[in-house]
């Protein structure tokens, strides 16, 4: 018994000894647990406004993860790497905060000093150290001085009244520069005005938040409909306690319009309501500033454009009312700047500080999103934009869609959609036209025809042949010989055994269809109802049914037509009116009534002219002179005429484009000018 003791306790001695200078301790299992029960400490970001002057406490919150039955002591000082400076921007600041047992929080406060220039966020960190009874797990923290000059505002706003339900009155709330901290301030309506709560509008009120980097938000009422007829109402809202920011406009108005047909606010909060009746209205001064008004805009600088019904532009101003004249369109850019489009086809943009000269336009629209397309009278067509001209050449031709987007027809054939986002390709068609509500027809290289809409394409099959009338209404003829009416409304089938039409001067269609008198060679005696006419030697007749479609009746006199070689003619009752070598005139007589305003009798219809004449050239040479005949300058242009008529609107054009030449290259003279015109060798 005593051998085995003795041998055990060789073994532990042994061991022992293996293990000298490496001393291991094992902590007691009660100290294992109070370690792992200690609670932790973190401090918090802080930010605060910087004031133009004096301090401003900032103030960082330590947070013990749970409460400690010991008091728990850490250490704090502010740190100076950042970009604020200590003693300049804030105070440097150091001490120990105590928790005393079943404490959670404690504050440390720093102090800000104010800078009145205007300048980005300063930070600086603040850190802590040494803890007894607790860890860190989170211990620096960033102090951000938050530039103290954004300003909020929010604006007045207005809605047409209705006469039942609900309507939404937008306030936007703008801050006058993006923050790095998120900016909240508190809105509400107020009772006072001339309308009740409840009644007229719903009460509201909330939080408005801007995250950093925004500088724009909204909140809406709700404007409760009245059937009456009364007096333009309103209300006010205000903004309240703002963080990160100041408010500089923090009241508003919400205007309810009554009895009016348009409305819009200025830029300086003034609202503007147009009547049916064309009297228009400065609402905020319950003032009538004109009449017989078509439409206004309100320009960037808060003087409206004002349209009269006779097409007289007008700009009022507080010291002056402009008047442009008599105008061929208008057209409000987006920058708030407007286009001005002369009957003489000038165009100008005016501005608050000048007139923009674009030159001679023969076509203006206006994008969805403000800018101006603008196609010059040598078919070049640009969009304007407060930033470029968009240039996209030499086109066939133009339509602007219900939706404010434009198709572009390339002298090649291809078509597009050009929008704000993106261009559209239909790739090559042979026809294009724009129905009256402003959706697009295309029709195809391969027959195909499509009404295109911002919503849907609309599939006609293939056609043998399609026009659009001046009314916007679109004609076609499918290869059945079906012949079709297209309005917005309906797809009216006109008539059948259809072989051609065309479209007169006047909105309806003409069109015809035939029975070419079988060979050999017909007597004169009809071999059937309304077959008229016979064979000559060498020709044939063919016998046209023409027909007028006018309104809700269509008017279906019968005509031969002698297709004779070489000397066709038109004929009506046995007479002719015209030969077929240059132009088909058949005199036809409505059946009763009138067609299109025209009494009853002689009516005409024209075939498609024969080729105008080759064009002569010539050039046209305007000579500047001043006061004492001296002479200053020419300016030579050469036109192609094909007669005197056109030779003479060469004339007038060319003087205008002289006059602007000679006007800004001669600017200090009274000039006078000459011109001559020569035919070109």
């Amino acid at each position: 018994m005593a051998t085995r003791i003795l041998s055990r306790l060789h073994r532990n001695q042994k061991t022992s000894r293996s293990h000298r200078g490496r001393r291991s301790f094992r902590a007691h299992p009660e100290a294992l647990e109070e370690r792992s029960l200690l609670s932790s400490l973190s401090i918090a970001n802080a930010a605060v406004l910087d004031s133009t002057s004096g301090t401003t406490p900032m103030t960082f919150t330590v947070s013990l993860s749970a409460p400690s039955s010991q008091p728990v002591t850490v250490g704090y000082t502010t740190v100076g790497n950042g970009t604020a400076l200590a003693g300049v921007d804030y105070l440097s600041e150091g001490g120990t905060l105590t928790f005393a047992p079943g404490q959670t929080t404690q504050t440390i406060p720093v102090t800000v000093v104010g800078n009145p220039a205007v300048r980005p966020d300063v930070n600086f960190t603040l850190a802590l150290s040494n803890p007894t009874f607790a860890t860190i797990a989170r211990g620096v923290a960033v102090g951000t001085i938050v530039d103290g000059h954004q300003t909020l505002s929010v604006g007045n706003a207005a809605v047409l009244d209705s006469t039942s339900g609900t309507t939404q009155m937008t306030f936007t709330v703008s801050l006058s520069a993006p923050s790095s901290q998120p900016v909240t301030v508190g809105y509400t309506t107020v009772g006072n005005g001339t309308t009740t709560a409840g009644v007229d509008y719903l009460s509201e009120g909330g939080t408005l938040t801007f995250a950093p980097g925004q500088t724009k938000q909204s909140f809406t009422v709700k404007i409760v409909g009245e059937p009456a007829i009364g007096l333009d109402k309103n209300f006010t809202v205000a903004l309240s306690d703002p963080t990160y920011a100041t408010i500089t406009q923090g009241q508003a108005a919400g205007i309810i319009v009554l009895n009016a047909a348009s409305m819009s606010i200025a830029p300086n909060g003034v609202v503007y309501a147009l009547q049916a009746n064309g009297d228009l209205y400065n609402v905020s001064a319950g003032a009538q500033i004109a009449t017989n008004v078509k439409s206004f805009a309100i320009r960037n600088d808060s003087n409206p454009y004002v349209l009269q019904k006779n097409n007289d532009l007008y700009l009022y101003t507080p010291s002056h009312n402009y008047d442009f004249g008599i105008v061929k369109g208008f057209g409000l850019r987006s920058d708030g700047n407007g286009y001005v489009w002369y009957p003489n086809n000038k165009l100008y943009l005016n501005t608050p500080s000048e007139n923009i000269y674009f030159g001679l336009a023969i076509y203006f629209a206006l994008r969805s999103d403000g800018s101006g397309y603008v196609c010059y009278s040598n078919g070049d067509l640009q969009l304007n934009t407060p930033n470029e001209n968009i240039n996209f050449g030499s086109v066939k031709g133009f339509g602007l869609r219900n939706d404010g987007n434009g198709y572009v027809w390339y002298s090649n054939g291809n078509l597009q959609l050009n929008t704000p986002n993106e261009n559209i390709n239909f790739g090559s068609v042979i026809g294009f036209g724009l129905r009256s509500d402003g959706n697009g027809y295309v029709w195809y290289s391969n027959g195909d025809l499509q009404l295109n809409t911002p919503d849907e394409n609309i599939n006609f099959g293939s056609v043998k042949e399609f026009l659009a009338d001046s009314n916007g209404n679109g004609y076609y003829l499918t290869l059945s010989g079906r012949l079709y009416e297209n309005a917005p409304s309906s797809n009216t089938l006109v008539d059948q055994n259809v072989n051609d039409f065309h479209l007169q001067n006047g909105p309806y269609p003409f069109y015809c269809d035939y029975l070419p008198i079988p060979q050999p060679p017909q007597p004169y005696n009809s071999p059937g109802p309304g077959y008229v006419g016979y064979e000559f030697d060498g020709s044939f007749q063919i016998l046209y049914t023409l027909h007028l479609q006018g309104g809700p009746q269509t008017y279906r006199p019968t005509i031969s037509v002698s297709w004779a070689v070489p000397n066709p003619s038109a004929s009506v009752s046995g007479s002719v009116y015209g030969s077929l070598s240059t132009y088909a005139r058949a005199y036809v007589t409505p059946i009763g009534g009138t067609v299109l305003g025209i009494p009853s009798g002689t009516f005409h219809y024209d075939a498609p002219p024969p080729p105008p004449p080759p064009s002569t050239l010539y050039d046209i040479v305007w000579y500047a002179y001043d006061s004492n005949d001296v002479f200053l300058g020419e300016k030579s242009f050469t036109v192609p005429a094909s007669n005197a008529a056109q030779l003479n609107s060469d004339e007038v054009l060319t003087s205008n484009e002289a006059d602007d030449y000679f006007n800004a290259t001669y600017a200090d003279y009274d000039y006078e000018l000459l011109h001559s015109v020569s035919v070109v060798a």
